[in-house]
């Protein structure tokens, strides 16, 4: 099976892999002692602080807008405006690049956002997003198209391909492509994404010769 990820750019596309050392990590282990705000929806740095120890839970943006600042309570990003989601101190960025849903795996070019493309039946095709500790996050401003084409069994293009819109899921846990029914695998599908407003799109080229993982 193959699958390669690309960022897409004017020059020709720079070429990853999907993740193999599922082990590395290359976040900073902030250990013991880190400081934590104990703030509430209040957006001013004059926030009452303690030295928080490593497992306690805490919160972060799920965009890391504020670079690493960790709260204690759940608040609203003073930045984005969205939830801040819970995780354990010390919890290091990178240490788990395991597909969460049988599908395949990858970290986008940014390397903070993550991706996991499954082919959960013969046309349906679902793209889950993480953040860099490989925590679920809603897909709500994920912008997303999907270039399509049949592959024979030579791995060869039939055809050209066709593209579509992805769909958030009710709960915004993934995008969802739904093929018509004159598709069959082995396809091929190069997914653009723009993970916020203002950032240009990145690729990312899954191809499937068999349905993978479960939804």
């Amino acid at each position: 099976m193959l699958a390669v990820g690309c960022r897409v750019a004017d020059k020709p596309p720079e070429v990853s892999h999907p993740h193999a050392d599922h082990g590395h990590s290359t976040g900073a282990d902030h250990g013991h002692g880190e400081t934590v705000d104990s703030a509430h929806n209040d957006p001013n740095p004059e926030h009452h602080v303690h030295e928080a120890h490593e497992g306690t839970t805490v919160y972060r943006c799920p965009m890391d807008c504020e670079s690493g600042r960790s709260y204690e309570t759940p608040v609203d990003c003073p930045i984005c405006g969205m939830d801040t989601v819970a995780m354990a101190l010390g919890e290091k960025a990178h240490a788990d690049h395991s597909a969460k849903h049988g599908g395949l795996f990858f970290m986008a070019p940014d390397q903070w956002h993550h991706l996991e493309g499954v082919m959960v039946s013969d046309r349906e095709f679902r793209l889950y997003l993480y953040n860099n500790f490989t925590k679920p996050l809603p897909v709500t401003a994920l912008e997303a198209t999907a270039d399509v084409v049949r592959r024979d069994a030579e791995d060869d293009d039939i055809g050209t391909p066709e593209s579509y819109s992805l769909t958030p899921s009710a709960d915004a846990a993934y995008l969802r492509l739904l093929l018509p029914e004159s598709y069959s695998l082995p396809i091929a599908i190069d997914i653009r994404v723009v993970f916020a407003p203002g950032q240009k799109r990145e690729l990312f080229n899954f191809s499937f010769h068999h349905v993978t993982g479960r939804p």
